[in-house]
């Protein structure tokens, strides 16, 4: 592999259980669905590309690498320099509570211990006047304190520095001898609220050497010459820079689906999209109305997080949840995961039964379809693991594993009321688009649960997100805090020319010269309250501001005296254009002899505790001219989808399965 030459582009997933490569090459499409490989994922991304027998020259990565270190605390060791007096401001946080009344809560420790929580003396103000910088020989005195620890990363968080980065700077020089990296908030947030800019600061100082040293190792591979990273809001950034800023990529891997689905709802032309992105750790489910939503706060594990993301809610729901009985007889599912190792009983190495095991025991999976991808099933250790469950919960082994599925479904029902029905959607309106390898075995029974009329199963969904990789545009945001002393969009112009100039010089310096595309926001608010609205930037953005109030909360107040807060700048460069969604498989099906004789099998499967015939056919042998009716089961490399008595199924445009309830 070594010595073949660079062609085409490839979008590679990696996720706790599986690795998806995508390869596009003369408009031609390929994919590979293979098992992770913990904890070097950089290994399945060299099998991936070896097993289609491609050298790309372009690589576009999702990575779980940030947010699974960040979950499992197994960033670096990190220190904190900070403002005297605001050493604590990360354990103290804000007021709110995740639970009100109860005072038992126990919120997450802080990834940087007291011990390591340093204060200088400096001060600027709000708009950016040095008031004291920090003295040559108190940095000095820290960096050696640093170094003694032994700490692989500092943030260093000033207050109001998102008005004045100079003293950060000069801590960051003094200070760059005592650790390899060095995050300055001015320089991953250069915005106002401490407590967010101070957590995304130390996020990304703790988890920057971790993605930087998976990256190194990616890079000493060879496998491509141009590496790209998926960042959380759905764009790409070139590996070097993705690597100084770790907390951007948190949800790399999940990006991609939502990607993939907006431009499936392009091609279908419908607009109102909920997705289901399923796979074997966790679902993550995104709601689409046009364009794939943004978000500013989110969090993850706890922590805030204030940069930009797609609206992705993620629940710790796969087919490798396992199943288990609480202390009070209860029956739970997840959120911990069996993972690609030891995965689920059926593969043979594990003792947890999972979501995948009662699927297999209920005749829903085809033992064929996984020795294809070189995972032979192991039924008779399910039979016995499920029955020792149904023991404990009284009740026959039919009805344990149905209660399994329900369980998990659950847990995946109440994700997509939360981001549809809690935010005012109507999930009646929208279509689900379900993808990852366990999407289809659980979209039909979802859509009935919700409403939803239409379920949509996008062409190879196993490796959906990785094709959603090379549909992502390299894009750069900058951005700066105005309040205070802005108060007019003409005063607010010659700060978005320069950050229009920085955001440019960044995608410049990637070598990015085309297609380049320029968006300008602005955040506004009331004067006196503690939330604001981003708009776009012109000026009429205040009138803008007080109809955009109106719609979201009912009333508005044009008398009332707006405040500018701050104004970002996002270039970003033209998507590239697929003329298909279906990549072809490298391997043969398993049920291709079949298909070739036109016989149409079928088995035994567990509906409602009944056992009853279904037929089993291959996506490729449904003609567009036909409608399949449930039960029955639909197979293709990498995925399953699941036809429940009652439902109906046809083959629609771009490939796409469109499934009614």
């Amino acid at each position: 592999m070594q010595r073949t030459p660079h062609h085409g582009r490839a979008g590679i997933d990696t996720g706790g259980t599986f690795t998806d490569v995508v390869i596009e090459e003369r408009g031609r499409l390929v994919c590979v669905k293979i098992p992770s490989t913990s904890p070097d994922p950089s290994r399945a991304v060299a099998a991936g590309l070896a097993a289609l027998g491609r050298r790309p020259q372009e690589i576009v990565h999702g990575t779980t690498v940030a947010t699974n270190a960040l979950l499992e605390r197994r960033g670096a060791r990190t220190a904190l320099v900070t403002t005297e007096g605001f050493e604590d401001v990360i354990a103290i946080g804000r007021q709110t509570r995740p639970s009100l009344y109860d005072l038992d809560v126990n919120r997450p420790p802080p990834l940087v211990p007291a011990r390591l929580r340093l204060g200088v003396r400096e001060r600027c103000d709000a708009r950016g006047r040095p008031i004291r910088r920090p003295s040559l020989a108190e940095l000095g005195r820290c960096a050696a304190r640093l170094k003694r620890s032994g700490v692989r990363s500092v943030a260093i968080c000033f207050l109001h520095s998102y008005a004045s980065a100079t003293n950060e700077r000069l801590a960051a020089r003094k200070l760059g001898g005592s650790a390899p990296f060095i995050c300055t908030s001015s320089g991953i947030l250069p915005e106002h609220r401490e407590f967010e800019r101070f957590s995304t600061t130390v996020l990304s100082a703790y988890l920057t050497p971790v993605l930087h040293d998976y990256l190194q190792s990616l890079g000493r591979r060879n496998l491509a010459r141009v590496l790209r990273i998926l960042r959380s809001d759905g764009t790409t950034l070139g590996a070097r820079a993705a690597s100084r800023e770790a907390a951007g990529s948190l949800l790399s891997g999940p990006a991609g689906g939502v990607i993939a689905s907006a431009e499936l709802g392009h091609r279908l032309r419908t607009q109102k999209l909920l997705t289901l992105d399923m796979g074997g750790t966790s679902t993550d489910v995104c709601l689409l109305d046009g364009e794939p939503p943004l978000r500013r706060r989110w969090q993850v594990g706890g922590w805030p997080v204030a940069l930009p993301s797609l609206a992705i809610d993620t629940v710790g729901a796969g087919g490798g949840s396992i199943a288990h009985v609480d202390a009070g007889g209860i029956l739970r599912v997840g959120p911990q995961s069996a993972g690609a190792d030891p995965g689920p009983i059926c593969w043979g190495r594990g003792n947890d039964l999972t979501v995948t095991d009662a699927h297999l025991f209920l005749g829903r999976l085809d033992a064929g379809t996984f020795a294809s991808q070189g995972l032979p099933l192991y039924t008779e250790r399910v039979h016995k693991q499920l029955t020792r469950l149904a023991r404990r919960l009284h009740v026959t082994p039919e009805r344990a594993a149905e209660g399994v599925l329900k369980v998990v479904e659950a847990e995946m029902e109440r994700a997509l009321r939360r981001i549809s029905v809690e935010q005012g959607h109507d999930p009646r309106h929208y279509s689900l688009v379900a993808f990852g390898g366990a999407g289809g075995l659980h979209a039909v029974s979802l859509a009935r649960r919700l409403g939803c009329r239409r379920v949509l199963i996008p062409p190879s969904p196993g490796t959906f997100s990785a094709l959603g990789l090379l549909l992502s545009r390299p894009s750069v945001e900058r951005s700066a805090t105005v309040l205070g002393h802005v108060h007019t969009a003409s005063a607010a112009r010659p700060i978005m020319v320069r950050l229009e100039r920085e955001a440019r010089s960044a995608l410049r310096s990637e070598r990015h010269r085309t297609h380049l595309h320029i968006e300008r926001h602005a955040d506004l608010r009331y004067r006196g309250q503690s939330h604001e609205l981003s708009l776009p930037f012109d000026s009429r953005s205040e009138e803008r501001f007080h109809a955009e109030h109106h719609r979201r909360f009912g009333i508005c107040d044009p008398n009332h005296p707006v405040e500018w807060v701050a104004v970002r700048v996002r270039a970003w460069l033209s998507p590239t254009r697929l003329r298909s969604l279906s990549p072809s498989r490298p391997q043969r099906e398993p049920d291709a002899k079949q298909r070739r004789s036109g016989a149409t099998p079928s088995r035994l499967s567990c509906w409602d505790e009944r056992w009853r015939r279904t037929r089993v056919v291959s996506r490729e042998s449904i003609r567009r001219t036909s409608t399949l009716r449930g039960p029955a089961i639909i197979l293709e490399y990498g995925a399953t989808t699941v036809l429940p008595p009652g439902a109906r199924a046809r083959l629609g445009r771009e490939g796409v399965l469109e499934v009614k309830p």
